[in-house]
C-alpha cells in the first residue's frame, strides 16, 4: 500500500470518530432538553395562566416572578383541606401564601410564604377528636395509664347476703381491673414510656409572613414570630418560642431572627422508645443580616442591620456581657476571593454565627466575653492588612503588640489591644530590636505582602576579610620608558599583595627612601649600569645601558636578550639574596669603569635588584627578577 493510501485511510478514521462524539454530545444535549421540556410542561400544567405571566418592572422590562409562582405552588399543596387534617392530626398549624390556620396567618404574603405554629413537642400519638371531645385518645390513654381503678369499698354495698355477694363482684372486678391496669403500665414502662403521662401538648402561638419575597416564619409555646420580604430576591425567616417575640425584614438581602427552643419528639410524653431516643427539633437562637436593607431582632438573643452589604451593625446578648460591633465591610470580596468567602460561610454556619457574604474592612466591637480590664474591651479588627501579631523582641524580653481576639467567631489580632510584655533574661548581646511583621493581606485581589524581620538580620553578617587591591594599570611603552617597568608591567600585571615591602637597592639607595615603581620620573641617588657615569644624571632621559649599545654586536646582544626574556620568565621572590646583592655592586663597578662584557643579561627594577652573568665562550646564563615580576635570560 502506498503513502497515499496510507494516509486516506487515517484521514477516514479520523473524520468518523469526530463525527461519533458529535453525535454523542447531541444525544446528551437532547436529552437535557427533554427532560427540560418535560419539567416545563408538568409546571404549566399545574400553573394557570395567571399564574405563569411575567411581572414588569419599571426599566428592566417582563421577567418572571419566580416567589409568586412557586409561593402558588406551595398554597396549592399546603392549603388544600387533606394537608390540613393530617396536619392537624400532629396537632400543627400551617399555611402558605394566601390562607390562614389557627395561629398561623399568611394572608398578607404576596410571594413565597409559609407560616408554621408547633407545639411545645410533636407528640406521635395522633390528635382524634369526637365531636366536643378532643383528642380523645390521647386523653384517654393517659387516664388509663395514670389511674388505677378505685378499690370498692363493703359500706358502699346494702347488707346482708345480696351485699356481700355485689362486694364480692366488684372486688373480683377491681382485681381483673388492676391486673390489666398494672400490665399496661408495666408494658409500657418497658418500651420506654413513663408513668404518669404529661398531657397532651398544646399548639398556641403567632406566626406571620408578609411581602412579595420569600418568608417563613415558625412559632411555638405561645411565641410570636413575624418575617417580611420583599422584591423576589429577599428572604426574611423568624422563629419564636415560650412567648418571646422574634421578627425580620428584607430588602434585596436576607434577614434571620430567631429565639426558639428545643422542640422533642415524643411518644405519650417520652422521648426514648426501647432505648432509642427520638430526634428533636433543635433551638435556634440567632440573628444575621445582609443585603440591601435588612434588619432583624430576637428577643434574649440581640438585633443586627446590614444596609448595601457594606455598613454593619450587630447587637449581641447572649455573651456573659452585651456586645456591640459597627463594621465597614467588603461586598467585592465575593468576587476577588470567591473560595475564602465560601470557606467563611462554611465555618460560620458549623458554628452557628450569622452569616455574611462579604470580609471587613474594619470592625469595632465592645464589651462580649472579654472584661474591661482584660486589655480587650474595645475591639478594632480587620480581614485585611496583618493577620497575626508583630513581635518585638530585645534584650531578651518580648513585646506582642495586637494580640489575638476571637470576633464573630474567626482569630484576628486587635490593634487597639493592649500590649503584651513577656519578661525573660537579659541578654545584653541583643541590643538592637527585632521587629517580626507577619504576612499582610490586602482588599481587591492585590497579592499579599509580607512577612518582615527589621533589620532583616539574614543579610547584615559582617565580615573581616580584607578585599584585595586593584590590579595597576598597565604603563604606556615611550622611548623613555626603562625596560624593568614595561617588561614588568606586560609580563606579570598581578598587584603587589605588601605594598610595605622595602625596596632592595643599591647600598647608595638604601639610604633614602624608594619611590614607587608606578611612577615615572627622577630616581634620587641611583647609579648603576643603567646610567651613563659621564653625565651623572638621574633622570630616565639620560638611560643608556647594554641594551642600547653602540656596537652592532651589542644590539644584536640585546635585540638576542629581548627576545629570550620574552620566550622564558621566570619568577622569583620579592626578597633579594646577599649573592644577588653583591653581583649587583660588581655589575655598578664595572659600569662605572666603562668595562663591558660579551654574552651578559641585565635586568633591573625600581622596587627588585638584578643580577648578571658573564660567560666565556662555551656559554653561561644570568637570570634576575625584579619585584615587578620580570625575568630574563641570556647566553652567548
Amino acid at each position: 500500500m502506498t503513502d497515499v493510501g496510507r494516509n486516506a485511510i487515517r484521514r477516514t478514521r479520523k473524520q468518523e470518530r469526530r463525527r461519533n462524539r458529535k453525535q454523542k454530545r447531541n444525544t446528551v444535549a437532547a436529552g437535557m432538553a427533554a427532560l427540560a421540556t418535560v419539567a416545563a410542561v408538568g409546571a404549566g400544567q399545574m400553573i394557570s395562566p395567571e399564574q405563569a405571566a411575567a411581572v414588569t418592572i419599571p426599566g428592566v422590562g417582563e421577567i418572571d416572578d419566580p416567589a409568586g409562582q412557586l409561593g402558588e405552588i406551595i398554597a396549592g399543596i399546603a392549603n388544600n383541606e387533606a394537608t390540613q387534617e393530617a396536619l392537624t392530626a400532629l396537632r400543627i398549624e400551617l399555611c402558605a401564601t394566601g390562607g390562614t390556620s389557627g395561629g398561623a396567618d399568611c394572608s398578607k404574603s404576596t410571594g413565597t410564604g409559609v407560616a408554621v405554629i408547633l407545639p411545645t413537642r410533636i407528640e406521635l400519638v395522633p390528635r382524634v377528636d369526637d365531636g366536643d371531645d378532643t383528642d380523645v385518645l390521647y386523653n384517654g390513654t393517659q387516664d388509663y395509664l395514670n389511674n388505677p381503678p378505685t378499690e370498692p369499698v363493703r359500706e358502699d354495698f346494702p347488707d346482708g347476703v345480696t351485699g356481700d355477694a355485689a362486694f364480692a363482684a366488684a372486688y373480683a372486678q377491681y382485681l381483673i381491673d388492676l391486673g390489666v391496669q398494672q400490665t399496661a403500665v408495666a408494658g409500657a414502662g418497658a418500651i420506654g414510656i413513663g408513668v404518669p403521662v404529661p398531657d397532651a401538648p398544646v399548639t398556641e402561638g403567632s406566626a406571620k409572613v408578609i411581602g412579595s419575597g420569600f418568608q417563613f416564619a415558625l412559632a411555638s409555646g405561645g411565641g410570636k414570630a413575624t418575617a417580611i420580604s420583599y422584591l423576589p430576591v429577599s428572604l426574611a425567616t423568624a422563629g419564636a418560642s415560650d412567648g418571646r417575640t422574634a421578627i425580620s425584614f428584607a430588602i434585596v438581602g436576607m434577614a434571620n431572627a430567631w429565639t426558639t427552643s428545643e422542640i422533642p419528639v415524643t411518644v405519650l410524653g417520652s422521648s426514648e422508645i426501647l432505648g432509642v431516643e427520638l430526634p428533636s427539633i433543635p433551638a435556634i437562637q440567632q440573628v444575621s443580616c445582609y443585603g440591601g436593607i435588612t434588619g432583624a431582632y430576637a428577643e434574649g438573643v440581640g438585633a443586627c442591620a446590614n444596609v448595601a452589604g457594606t455598613f454593619d451593625f450587630r447587637l449581641d446578648l447572649l455573651k456573659d456581657s452585651p456586645e456591640v460591633q459597627f463594621g465597614l465591610t467588603d461586598p467585592s470580596a465575593i468576587l476577588f476571593d470567591p473560595a475564602g468567602v465560601f470557606g467563611q460561610v462554611i465555618t460560620q454556619i458549623l458554628n452557628g454565627q450569622p452569616i455574611s457574604l462579604s470580609k471587613d474592612f474594619a470592625r469595632l466591637s465592645a464589651g462580649g466575653d472579654y472584661d474591661l480590664l482584660s486589655g480587650n474591651f474595645v475591639r478594632f479588627t480587620s480581614d485585611y492588612g496583618t493577620q497575626e501579631p508583630i513581635v518585638i523582641n530585645w534584650l531578651g524580653q518580648e513585646l506582642t503588640l495586637n494580640p489575638m481576639v476571637t470576633v464573630n467567631g474567626q482569630e484576628r489580632p486587635n490593634h487597639l489591644g493592649a500590649p503584651v510584655l513577656v519578661l525573660n533574661t537579659l541578654d545584653t548581646g541583643e541590643i538592637v530590636p527585632v521587629i517580626g511583621v507577619p504576612e499582610i493581606e490586602f482588599p481587591f485581589g492585590i497579592p499579599t505582602a509580607g512577612p518582615y524581620v527589621i533589620p532583616d538580620t539574614t543579610s547584615s553578617t559582617l565580615t573581616t576579610t580584607t578585599p584585595a587591591a586593584p590590579a595597576p594599570e598597565p604603563l604606556p611603552e615611550t622611548d623613555e620608558t626603562p625596560m624593568l617597568l614595561r617588561a614588568g608591567a606586560l609580563e606579570d600585571p598581578t598587584p603587589v599583595s605588601t605594598p610595605e615591602t622595602e625596596p632592595i637597592v643599591t647600598p647608595t639607595a638604601l639610604d633614602e627612601p624608594a619611590s614607587s615603581s608606578n611612577s615615572v620620573g627622577p630616581v634620587a641617588d641611583y647609579i648603576g649600569k643603567h646610567r651613563t657615569p659621564e653625565g651623572g644624571s638621574d633622570i630616565v632621559g639620560d638611560y643608556v645601558g647594554k641594551h642600547r649599545s653602540d656596537s652592532t654586536d651589542d644590539e644584536g646582544t640585546a635585540e638576542q636578550s629581548s627576545e629570550t626574556t620574552s620566550s622564558s620568565p621566570e619568577t622569583s621572590s620579592p626578597e633579594r639574596s646577599s649573592e644577588e646583592s653583591s653581583s649587583d655592586e660588581a655589575a655598578s663597578e664595572k659600569s662605572e669603569s666603562g668595562e663591558s662584557s660579551d654574552g651578559s643579561n641585565e635586568t633591573g627594577g625600581s622596587e627588585g635588584g638584578g643580577s648578571e652573568g658573564a660567560g666565556s665562550s662555551t656559554g653561561e646564563s644570568g637570570s634576575t627578577t625584579g619585584s615587578g615580576g620580570f625575568s630574563g635570560s641570556t647566553g652567548d
